[in-house]
């Protein structure tokens, strides 16, 4: 979730990396703290929660029944409505970018 000229809203964050490069922390996953993140806007990954949450769901003998839609609110995630079929808006983060993630004070 992002501050915005209208409120609070939901973005996607991606992160790319190599294996000996620097991972975002695990603490920062906890939504009962807010992060200072540098990231850069990018088209390319722009999606909606229903399309990002799609699962499909097949049988023992690989028959295909249909998709099912996994996404939970994560523990601590304050209670928003969500923009299910809105496409988010996606920033990207990159590696020498990891070491700037800060906790709010």
């Amino acid at each position: 979730m992002t501050p915005s000229q209208h409120g609070r809203k939901f973005v996607r964050i991606a992160h790319a990396f190599a294996s000996f490069e620097p991972q975002i922390p695990s603490c920062v996953l906890d939504y009962k703290q807010s992060y200072e993140v540098v990231a850069t806007h990018s088209n390319q990954c722009s999606e909606s929660i229903l399309n990002m949450s799609k699962k499909y769901v097949f049988d023992a003998d690989g028959k295909f029944l249909g998709y099912k839609y996994a996404i939970a609110y994560a523990k601590g995630m304050p209670p928003l409505p969500m923009p299910w079929e809105e496409p988010l808006q996606c920033y990207v983060i990159s590696s020498p970018d990891v070491s700037l993630i800060h906790p709010l004070q």
